[in-house]
């Protein structure tokens, strides 16, 4: 209290030091200079002052403060601000900043004060010197009282980069500081970083406000379950805006699209009069896009005003000019926005820096901006939906199975500038839950992230597994679903085209669990693994994994190496159209059935192990080169890239031909030292 700082300086002041002292007391004004003084006075202490209206008394004042001082002497001069410059005071031990510093430049010159005092850490002296050239040591002591509530938290962010000793008074009142603030903030939005991260690492300077409030952060959208998002609009690297694609929205959206290109086609009005809040229409390149004016330009020294716009249903904000405004139909106001923000969960800058780096934004935005993708909701607040995982499928030709492309958070995490955050949700729950934000109550924030903890039980940490290798799955699979049987566990999915589909559980190694191109029943159990179920009546369902396989090709054979370190229990089983094999590694059983882009010799294949790995070696019914090892596409087959380069640059080396021998042919290598040849 401002009442009771008299009484806190005569406390603090030792007037009896076991070492001289001298101690430098500034304040606001004359006035409270003279109370000052009056104050110390009648405690007998050897007390100077000096103010704006005692200018005749400073050479006095300053020769009795130089004077050399011996123990046990304590002597305190009262100044004011104005008056610190004119008495170019260096050697003082102690400041009391009675009045807080009007500024940081102020702040700055007070300190000066002690400058002779100072200690030059960067210079190594013995302990006796320092005794000599610091006798005591020097301290700041700054009163915040009700009057400096704006400060507190600028003093509490210095004395932390100080590294001082925090006092409990002032952590609790930047507290109470803090929380008023915070009350002010209802009318902003909520903190972009408490979003996208999960934590504000500068909520006592940030704008926007850090709690949930019901009738503003209330889901708008779907708070779980499988959609389809097609982002419009790249904000950050883990930040898009884009549409989320409904069938019956998705066409009366398209319906109004058209219709707008076919009225502006006819003829464009302009804009006549052009007001905040006003829905209009921007037109880029080919297309046109609704816009809402979120702020007109005063302006008038400018031929062509400039507006700031957001577009409605992309969820991009751009500034434009005035004549580059349309009037908008009146059948089209009601209709609602399309823009929705997404966030990928689970991933944010590395280094723990704030901000994305413009590099991992724009290889995220050249990758999936305008590309539909498949998402998991695992988190809703107001129009703000969270993602995880966050897919790229493409459809195979003729069958109803997709397959993963890429997935955002993996890519993201590829770019070498980001980490994984897995705490992000958790954040999240806990701040719902701290607000009651759902449905004003804790009860129902707890029952919603009882429900996403559900749902992540059925997805599995799918999106904080260990970096993928080079030919690892970036992502689950999304498999179609038949029937389930009575022993596995049904879990709602969402329906897209003709099959359901539901985001198979990841291993911890980063494989998939495995699927057969045969019609196979696969069915999602409770410990999160597919039970597979065979077409074959006679052969029982049994839980595998699919291992990584490589391969390689000559004119005669095919090298197949499956990438299972010392698998025991193997077995391999040759077939004219198919090979399958099975093995277990690390408590695991593996199991890939794969089909042949063409027919082999059964009887002669063979396998063994190298490199601690099985190598199948398939023997060709006909000569010449496959253009792919499979009959269909499967995620965890792939070409040895490595074995290829080395034949590569073995037929770089010398110039290759073939002669005609006879029936055989028979190639022949020109790089012969023979002259002859």
């Amino acid at each position: 209290m401002e009442s009771k700082k008299s009484s806190e300086l005569l406390d603090l002041l030792d007037l009896n030091p076991n070492i001289g002292q001298k101690t430098l007391v500034i304040t606001r004004s004359a006035l409270e200079v003279e109370e000052v003084f009056k104050a110390l006075s009648s405690k007998s202490a050897f007390c100077l002052m000096v103010h704006e209206t005692l200018t005749h008394r400073f050479d006095c004042v300053m020769e009795q403060w130089r004077e050399d001082i011996g123990p046990s002497t304590h002597i305190i001069l009262v100044t004011s601000t104005e008056c610190l410059k004119s008495l170019s005071i260096r050697d003082a031990t102690s400041i009391i900043h009675y009045d807080f510093p009007a500024s940081p430049k102020v702040f700055g010159q007070r300190l000066f004060c002690m400058a002779d005092n100072f200690r030059n850490l960067s210079e190594q002296a013995p302990l006796q010197a320092l005794a000599v050239v610091c006798p005591a040591p020097v301290q700041s002591v700054l009163f915040i009282s009700e009057r400096s509530t704006s400060h507190s938290v600028g003093i509490l962010r210095y004395l932390e980069r100080t590294c001082a000793q925090l006092p409990p008074q002032l952590l609790s009142f930047v507290q109470g500081v803090l929380a008023a603030r915070e009350e002010q903030k209802m009318d902003r939005p909520l903190c972009s970083y408490l979003k996208t991260i999960g934590v504000c690492r500068d909520s006592s300077g940030c704008p926007d406000r850090h709690r949930l409030i019901y009738h503003l952060d209330q889901p708008l959208l779907p708070t779980t379950g499988l959609i389809e998002v097609q982002p419009l609009y790249v904000k950050t690297a883990s930040v898009f805006y884009g549409r989320i694609i409904r069938k019956e929205c998705h066409d009366d959206f398209q319906s109004m699209v058209t219709d707008l290109t076919s009225h502006y086609a006819e003829k464009k009005l302009a804009a006549r009069q052009v007001k905040e809040g006003g829905l209009y229409v921007v037109q880029e390149a080919t297309e046109f896009h609704r816009v809402k004016i979120l702020s007109v330009s005063d302006r008038s020294d400018r031929l062509f005003s400039s507006n700031v716009v957001w577009f409605i249903d992309v969820g991009k904000t751009e500034e434009v000019k005035s004549y580059q405004l349309l009037e908008l139909p009146q059948r089209y106001h009601s209709v609602p926005s399309q823009a929705v923000e997404m966030i990928v969960c689970g991933v944010r800058p590395a280094d723990s820096e704030k901000d994305w780096h413009p590099k991992v934004t724009r290889a995220i935005r050249e990758k999936i901006q305008g590309v539909p993708h498949q998402a998991r909701v695992v988190f809703t607040l107001g129009r703000t939906v969270f993602l995880d995982p966050m897919v790229c499928v493409a459809h195979i030709p003729g069958m109803r199975t997709v397959i993963n492309e890429y997935n955002v958070h993996t890519e993201i995490l590829n770019t070498g500038m980001a980490v994984k955050n897995p705490d992000h949700l958790d954040l999240l729950r806990a701040l719902c839950q701290e607000m009651g934000h759902m449905s004003g109550s804790g009860e129902a924030a707890v029952s919603l992230g009882a429900r996403i903890q559900a749902e992540e039980t059925v997805l599995g940490d799918c999106s904080y597994s260990e970096p993928l290798g080079l030919g690892s799955p970036v992502t689950q699979a999304l498999l179609p679903v038949e029937p389930a049987g009575r022993d596995a566990v049904a879990y709602p999915a969402a329906i897209c085209e003709e099959s359901s589909l539901i985001i198979s559980r990841t291993s911890e190694d980063g494989r998939l669990y495995s699927s057969t191109s045969q019609p196979t029943a696969i069915h999602l159990c409770e410990d999160g693994s597919r039970l597979l179920s065979k077409g074959s009546a006679h052969q029982e369902p049994t839980r595998s994994f699919h291992p990584q396989v490589r391969w390689y090709q000559t004119r005669d054979f095919v090298m197949v190496t499956v990438k299972l370190l010392n698998p025991e229990d193997q077995s391999c089983h040759f077939y004219p159209d198919r090979v399958v094999y099975s093995g277990r590694a690390n408590g695991r059983k593996y199991w890939a059935d794969l089909e042949l882009q063409a027919s082999i010799h059964a009887e002669s294949c063979c396998w063994e192990m190298s490199c601690n790995e099985p190598v199948l070696k398939l023997v060709k019914q006909k000569q010449g080169y496959w253009e792919r090892f499979s009959r269909n596409k499967n995620i965890f087959v792939s070409y040895d890239t490595q074995h290829f380069e080395k034949e590569e640059a073995i037929a770089l080396n010398g110039r290759w031909f073939v002669e005609e021998t006879g029936e055989d042919n028979w190639y022949m290598n020109s790089d012969s030292t023979s002259e002859s040849d």
